[in-house]
């Protein structure tokens, strides 16, 4: 609860009821001060959310930020699709993480499987902001895709993953969220 409050004042009975916000500059005041409002949506809408929030960005031009100049196009952040990792993986539910986390660990043995993710595309000057938010015990690494491409994603640091439950036989973090809690 302390974490979800000190992250999300204004949208902590979204993190708690299991859905999803975004919220979105609208401008200023007469008095020079910005506002905004909140996109609200269900759980696992996250990407309908972004479209839309890109969609009023580029419909309702504003400044950036405080300054005369303009904000720049927002570019869409979409699922590009939602492959498999190559059969050397297991996932982890990381103890005493809130929100709960998934720890994805690459093996070097026959006791892997695939596990189901999704890949986005996001422009290269965003990828630095999301890196910056991303909680210990997880990181960025490359990723072994099924049909051979190695992407960037979340792996997970090793010490972590002691005493971690293994879900792997959900075959991905939706499944065991929705089936497994």
């Amino acid at each position: 609860m302390g974490v979800n409050s000190r992250m999300g004042t204004y949208t902590n009975f979204v993190n708690l009821a299991d859905f999803c916000a975004l919220s979105v500059p609208a401008g200023f005041r007469a008095d020079g001060l910005p506002f905004g409002g909140t996109l609200i949506s269900g759980a696992w809408k996250d990407g309908e959310l972004q479209a839309l929030a890109t969609e009023w960005l580029n419909h309702q031009p504003t400044p950036l930020g405080a300054t005369d100049r303009p904000r720049p196009v927002e570019q869409a952040v979409t699922p590009e699709s939602e492959p498999t990792t190559a059969p050397r993986y297991r996932l982890h539910a990381l103890p005493d993480t809130t929100p709960p986390k998934p720890g994805l660990r690459r093996v070097g043995d026959d006791s892997g499987r695939s596990i189901v993710l999704e890949v986005w595309r996001m422009p290269a000057h965003a990828f630095g902001s999301l890196v910056d938010l991303i909680p210990s015990p997880l990181g960025i690494g490359k990723v072994e895709l099924a049909d051979g491409r190695w992407v960037n994603g979340f792996v997970c640091e090793g010490y972590a993953l002691e005493g971690a439950r293994d879900v792997t036989d959900f075959g991905g973090r939706r499944a065991y969220i929705e089936q497994g809690r």
